[in-house]
């Protein structure tokens, strides 16, 4: 998933060189492209049909960094039996 200037974003597609995002509304039309690292947009958003979701954001970003943690962890869980 992708912020970028208050919207959110998907991986619609990814090649070699770039990822295609597209906005999180699926009624929307929002695109997106950045390099691979994800730390450079190749090409700006095109228009949105809605409002952006700063709301949403704060939200997003801390599931993200429990993601990010878990896949990365060598921590063991405890199997309560």
């Amino acid at each position: 998933m992708l912020s970028c200037r208050g919207y959110l974003y998907t991986v619609e597609k990814t090649n070699d060189e770039k990822i295609l995002f597209r906005c999180k509304n699926c009624d929307c039309k929002g695109r997106c492209k950045t390099n691979l690292a994800m730390d450079t947009i190749l090409s700006e958003p095109t228009e949105h049909s809605h409002a952006q979701t700063i709301d949403q954001l704060p939200v997003i970003e801390l599931r993200n960094k429990i993601k990010s943690k878990a896949a990365n962890s060598e921590e063991v869980t405890n199997a309560a039996g």
